[in-house]
């Protein structure tokens, strides 16, 4: 006969097992840390005066692990990050996780030409390259 704590360790492994399978498929399935393309609400290309401000809003999935975040800083000469910030999607009102956008607000700081490219990707998985990548040309210009 099995002793009580030998079948109860059985059971344990079992749902451990179950839940990991679980995750992983919910995890691979298309889409599944994706958000909704109608958040993107920025151009390719930016062209402010120095002092002007512009805003990149881009979709992101609370709860996932995953962060947009600047691959290398822009040119400290043209263009300045001024704040990062992540927003709750209209949609996502009163729920957990869900869409939310990751807002980032830069400054023009003197004239030339740079370009901005961030990244969305989990920052504990430093081996694995990013899932998307926004890539901007930003003309700072005088007025």
């Amino acid at each position: 006969m099995v002793s009580r704590s030998r079948s109860k360790r059985a059971w344990c492994d079992l749902l451990r097992a179950i839940k990991s399978v679980a995750i992983g498929l919910a995890l691979s399935s298309p889409g599944a840390c994706a958000a909704p393309k109608e958040f993107v609400t920025a151009p390719a290309a930016y062209t402010v005066e120095p002092g002007g401000e512009f805003e990149i809003q881009l979709p992101a999935t609370a709860g996932t692990g995953f962060v947009w975040e600047l691959a290398s800083e822009p040119d400290p000469a043209i263009v300045k990050l001024v704040r990062h910030e992540a927003a709750r999607a209209d949609e996502a009102e009163g729920r957990v996780g869900g869409p939310v956008l990751s807002v980032f607000l830069f400054r023009g700081i003197a004239p030339g030409r740079t370009r901005l490219s961030l990244v969305y990707r989990r920052p504990f998985e430093a081996e694995v390259g990013p899932a998307r990548r926004a890539d901007y040309s930003v003309l700072v210009q005088p007025p």
